[in-house]
């Protein structure tokens, strides 16, 4: 019944909610139907414009390191590199080596690229600059 999907669906997101203490919104969308696909892109949306990175001006230097990762997204058979390299590659941009994290972080928001900054993640030393080859 209409009652005990509710019941589902308000059990499984609190369920998620308690492990992933980042999720701020659910919807159920239909794959068959497409119902609920207008109010995910809605709640998207609205999360996505309350982000402090949506309304950033990228400066030049950073855009440049983007178009090289783009560039060697497009090129490399296994798209990730070493957190060295990618500083390496920051700095040929004219990025300044302190700032190497913080565009991680904006591109990872973005979604071009994925990186785990947590020391004890394992993975800080990942930079993957194709987020679509990790599904």
């Amino acid at each position: 019944s209409k009652e005990d999907a509710q019941a589902y669906l308000d059990k499984l997101c609190a369920t998620y909610r308690s492990r992933f203490k980042n999720i701020s919104a659910y919807a159920a969308v239909s794959t068959l139907t497409g119902k609920g696909v207008e109010k995910l892109k809605t709640l998207l949306l609205d999360i996505a414009e309350k982000q402090e990175w949506a309304r950033r001006i990228i400066p030049q230097n950073f855009y440049a390191l983007l178009k090289k990762l783009e560039a060697m997204r497009e090129t490399q058979k296994t798209p990730v590199l070493r957190w060295r390299a990618f500083v390496q590659m920051a700095v040929d941009c004219e990025v300044a080596e302190a700032d190497a994290a913080l565009v991680a972080d904006l591109f990872h928001h973005l979604g071009e690229l994925i990186h785990f900054s947590e020391k004890d993640s394992g993975l800080a030393d990942v930079v993957v600059l194709d987020p679509q080859w990790l599904t």
